[in-house]
């Protein structure tokens, strides 16, 4: 099950979120596994922030809240497991990885970059050893997916980097 959901935040909201983006710490994330250097001959590059000291206020909250709403489907019964935000330069390409093992768990992805189509920087999620799917990168889209499925950021060219929230949740009973 693949969720996209479009239109999620006002422009006032994106523009709040574009502008921070900028201002946060960010560190090189590693494929520790050496998935896409075996898979795909590359090297990925991308960078990601995850400091408690910016994730843990009130534009999140009110981004997660926002998510939970735009798909009314989704239980309740959720918390986040962890959040981020990814930073792929211009050029980079993400790894190709999964979040999960758990199949119930969700992985939000938010796309908030001023984009345009000829700047490519899709989503793959491969659904299973033979069927994948492309998520073209869109401003202000949500892809709500499976977090055990595999997935990557595909090679883009903007000129302005390709920024990505993330927030890996998990179901709980009685929450």
């Amino acid at each position: 099950m693949i969720k996209i959901i479009d239109d999620v935040f006002e422009e006032q909201f994106l523009d709040y979120l574009n502008h921070t983006f900028k201002y946060l710490h960010y560190k090189f994330h590693i494929d520790h596994a050496d998935n896409f250097t075996k898979h795909h001959n590359e090297i990925p590059i991308m960078l990601s922030n995850s400091g408690p000291e910016q994730f843990d206020s009130l534009p999140y909250e009110y981004m997660f809240k926002t998510f939970l709403d735009a798909d009314k489907s989704i239980s309740k019964n959720i918390i986040i497991n962890d959040r981020y935000v990814h930073l792929s330069p211009y050029g980079a390409t993400g790894p190709l990885h999964y979040d999960t093992h758990i199949p119930n768990d969700l992985t939000f992805l938010f796309y908030p970059s001023n984009w345009d189509s000829k700047y490519e920087g899709s989503t793959l999620i491969k659904l299973d050893e033979e069927d994948e799917q492309i998520i073209e990168y869109k401003q202000n889209r949500l892809v709500i997916f499976p977090g055990n499925l595999w997935h990557q950021t595909l090679k883009h060219t903007n000129p302005a980097h390709r920024f990505t929230v993330v927030f890996f949740t998990h179901f709980v009973d009685g929450v």
